[in-house]
This record gives structure tokens, C-alpha cells and sequence, in this order.
């Protein structure tokens, strides 16, 4: 046997010092070329490298004609890049962020104090409300400074002394920026192989905004001389375009006509699960230790009672930790939530990749969320002053640039959003968003989805919890601690 490190990556300055020293083209096609003969060629994949880096035009043509010829674009799979994003908006994230198998991070406004930067969308350059745009964001973010000033006296008073200095400064931007808007600055990095980022590129283009297809530009640029035998369709299809447009082309939202399916202080609705999931997951895990067929154990199963099932579950998951992902058979099981959060909600949300995703629009009709710390500090009314400032600046902008409108709305406003998890995503989303530590909207989203779960498949969700619950709900259910 034998374990080689094929490569790992560095940090640009280092490679440019590099190639300014040696003069050699540096790229990773060569990885891709190697690893496309591996099928194919009696070569040790080390040698095939070798041949690779010392022929890189060869190299550039064997990805050529696999990929793009021969569709195997998995190749393209092997090739990773970095990029630093800055200055991009934070409404652009939401298009950028949709790639499911790409890596993430993001400046958080929870721990950092805004200074009033913003992207002045490309679209409103030459027209008036370019001045009404500024304005509101001006006033957003003088509301911004005054209420994080006053939520940093109020939670001094209020939270307990074991609350550090930068933990009640945090806390207070945490509820103070819902007033401040999706044009806000931010910046982040990205980890992205060869393939996704030709996906995101064209939906960058495809998306109808001028940032986004100058962010798309700005990326292409940069890569198309290093690897451009792996990114070349960036190009937006017909169906690309046509199915990014549809919802603009034939459904125009109007000042009051959002119907809303959501009660009063009720947020999370169920829309559709597996009935029988807690069935299915066990079904599966006897299945893949059986050679009995995956029906065969299921109508088995249901000779068995609740009780029985539950032992048989308790087995499954005993010694399980905190950390510890559920077997894979529990991804057989789907709930399928309509929610209505914040943008400042759906930031946190939008990071759960694994889960199926569909949200509407930003529109001024679905309401916005205020948090109880404004009420607590009597500033509801300058909230909600600010927040009728902002609609009707949404409403011109929408007049002329219907999908540039949602950049001025504030991380306070909401959006409906579709949000579909297998009962393994579920045990990942309630230990990250359940804890005590986590930002209180999802919370409060997380609990209301994990009680309706619990509900619904009581057995395969026992130790659904945030994982400062865990110790406590598996000696609960065990009579012992891990």
C-alpha cells in the first residue's frame, strides 16, 4: 500500500513568489488530467502526475476532450480555488451561497460593528431614487448606531456577571443590526473546485443583477488563463435564463395582495413527511445487516409495537455523542416546513446546504420581525418609524427595478421560505440551532420544526436536542450518562 499527498492549497503570494522564481505555469488542470487517465492508463497515479506537469498543454487538451467531449465533468471535481470576496453585498450572498457543495465564510454582523458601508446598486447610478436609496440607508444606519448604544446599557444592566464585556457588545449588535439593510458591505471566502464554479458563474449571470454578473466577470478573470480547460461554459443557457426569469415574468408581487398562510406568532408550518418514517429508518438499518428485501422487514416491522421499536432504536443510537452523526439510513425520512423569517434569520439558515431550500422573494408584505430587546428598551416606535421609511423606498425602486428593490429592505424584513430536511440533516440543524448559544430567532425557528418532528416520529428523533441539551436528554433516556 501506498498514501501520497498529491497536493494541498497555498496561498496565491506564495505561488506567484514561486513562479517568479522557477517560470513555471502553475495550474491545477494538471491534477484533473492525471486523475481523468487513472481509469484508463496501467500508469501509478504518481507517474501519471508527473507526466501531467510535464506536459501541460497535453494535460489542458485530455481535459478538454473528457470533460466537455466525453461529459465527464467529475474531473473538474478535483481542481479547488480560493477567493476572497470584499465589498460585495450582503443581499448578493443569497445567489451566491445557493452552491451546495462549496465553502463558506462569512463576515458576521452578529460579532462586528457596521460603519454605514454599503453597495449603491449599479442599476440606480442614473436615476433620482439613486439620492432616496442613500438617504434611507443613512437613516437606517444613524438608527443602527443608536440603537446598539442603547441595547449595550441594557443588556449591561440585565445580563448576569458572568456575561463578559464582549459578550453584551455582541448581544447588542446582534439586535441592533435588523435595522440596518441587505446592501450592507460584507466579505467572505470561498473554497469552490472547478465544476461548481462554472454552476455559480452562470447563475451569477443568469441572476438579473448588475453585482452579481460583475462578481461573475471578476472570477472568470481570474481563473480563465490558470485552469482554462476546466472553466469554460459560463454562459447562461436559454432554460438558465428563462427559469431565473419565470417568477419576474409572471407573477409581479403588489403592495398588500401576499397571502399568508402563517397565525399570529406562528412561523413554522408543516407541509408534508413520511408518515411511516420512523418505520423506513429502521427498515434501512436492518436492511443493510439482512439479505431480506427492504419491503420484506418493512411489513415485518409491523407485527413489532412501539415499544419494541423504540428498543430497537435505543440500540441503534446508544453511545452515541453530541458530535456524532446518526447512521445514514435516517436520511430516509423528509419533513417539508413552510417558514417566515428575517433576513437576519434566513442568513443562518441559508448555511444548512444539505437541506432543500426554496424562498420567495424579499417583499415589505411578509411583515418584519422586531426583536423583544427594542421593546424592552422602548424603542419599538423608532423601529417601526425606520421601517416605514424603508417600504416606501422599496416601492419606488420596484416601480422601475423590480428585482433591485429587495437591496433597501433590512435584515428585520422577512420571506417565505420552503425548507425540506431528512431526519439526519434535522439531528445536525437542533444541535447547532437549538443550543443556548445560538442567535434567538433560528432558535426559535429550530424549536418549533424539532416539536413538530418529535411529534410526527417520536422514535427516530428521541435525541433530536441542541447540544447543550444532550447529556441530560440521553440519561434520560438511558438512565446514564455518557
Amino acid at each position: 500500500m501506498k498514501i501520497i499527498l498529491a497536493g494541498y492549497n497555498l496561498d496565491i503570494n506564495l505561488l506567484q513568489d514561486y513562479k517568479t522564481i522557477s517560470g513555471e505555469v502553475l495550474t491545477p488542470e494538471t491534477i484533473s488530467s492525471a486523475y481523468a487517465r487513472i481509469s484508463r492508463y496501467s500508469k501509478s497515479v504518481d507517474e501519471l502526475r508527473r507526466l501531467s506537469i510535464h506536459n501541460i498543454t497535453k494535460a489542458r487538451n485530455s481535459n478538454q476532450r473528457i470533460i466537455f467531449e466525453m461529459g465527464h465533468s467529475s474531473i473538474a471535481e478535483h481542481s479547488v480555488f480560493n477567493f476572497d470576496l470584499i465589498g460585495i453585498s450582503r443581499y448578493i450572498t443569497e445567489f451566491i451561497q445557493r452552491s451546495r457543495l462549496v465553502s463558506f465564510t462569512e463576515k458576521s454582523q452578529r460579532y462586528i460593528t457596521l460603519y454605514g458601508d454599503f453597495v449603491l446598486p449599479p442599476e440606480l447610478v442614473n436615476y433620482p431614487i439613486k439620492q432616496n436609496f442613500i438617504n434611507t440607508i443613512e437613516q437606517q444606519n444613524q438608527t443602527y448606531l443608536y440603537l446598539y448604544d442603547k441595547l449595550k446599557e441594557y443588556f449591561r444592566r440585565t445580563l448576569c456577571n458572568n456575561y463578559t464585556r464582549r459578550a453584551v457588545d455582541e448581544k447588542a449588535k446582534q439586535d441592533a443590526r435588523y435595522v440596518v439593510c441587505l446592501s450592507t458591505e460584507t466579505q467572505m471566502g470561498i473554497t469552490i473546485n472547478a465544476r461548481n464554479l462554472e454552476r455559480l458563474l452562470k447563475r451569477l449571470f443568469a441572476c438579473g443583477l448588475t453585482e452579481g454578473k460583475i462578481i461573475a466577470d471578476k472570477m472568470y478573470n481570474q481563473v480563465k488563463n490558470i485552469a482554462p480547460s476546466l472553466v469554460r461554459y459560463i454562459i447562461p443557457s436559454e432554460f438558465d435564463k428563462r427559469n431565473s426569469n419565470f417568477c419576474y415574468s409572471n407573477f409581479k408581487a403588489k403592495e398588500g395582495n401576499i397571502e399568508s398562510i402563517f397565525h399570529h406568532a406562528k412561523n413554522v408550518q408543516l407541509l408534508d413527511y413520511d408518515e411511516d418514517g420512523d418505520d423506513k429508518i429502521l427498515s434501512a438499518i436492518l436492511f443493510r445487516n439482512s439479505y431480506n428485501g427492504f419491503q420484506k422487514i418493512k411489513e415485518n416491522l409491523r407485527n413489532k409495537s412501539v415499544a419494541e421499536k423504540k428498543e430497537l432504536f435505543k440500540e441503534i443510537l446508544q453511545e452515541i455523542k453530541s458530535f456524532d452523526p446518526v447512521p445514514r439510513e435516517f436520511e430516509l425520512a423528509d419533513f417539508t416546513f413552510q417558514i417566515l423569517c428575517s433576513a437576519s434569520c434566513f442568513a443562518q439558515l441559508k448555511r444548512h446546504r444539505m437541506s432543500t431550500i426554496i424562498s420567495a422573494p424579499y417583499h415589505p408584505d411578509f411583515g418584519y420581525t422586531i426583536p423583544q430587546s427594542i421593546e424592552k428598551i422602548d424603542e419599538k416606535k423608532k423601529f417601526i418609524e425606520i421601517m416605514n421609511v424603508t417600504n416606501e423606498t422599496f416601492y419606488k425602486i420596484q416601480d422601475i427595478f423590480p428585482r433591485v428593490a429587495p437591496y433597501i429592505l433590512t435584515n428585520a424584513h422577512r420571506r417565505s421560505v420552503i425548507f425540506k430536511l431528512n431526519v439526519r440533516e434535522l439531528y445536525h440543524f437542533s444541535r447547532l440551532r437549538e443550543d443556548t448559544h445560538s442567535q434567538w430567532e433560528i432558535r426559535n425557528i429550530a424549536e418549533q420544526i424539532v416539536r413538530i418532528c418529535k411529534d410526527k416520529l417520536p422514535l427516530s428523533t428521541m435525541l433530536v436536542c441542541g447540544k447543550d441539551q444532550f447529556e441530560n436528554i440521553y440519561s434520560g433516556l438511558y438512565g446514564s450518562t455518557l
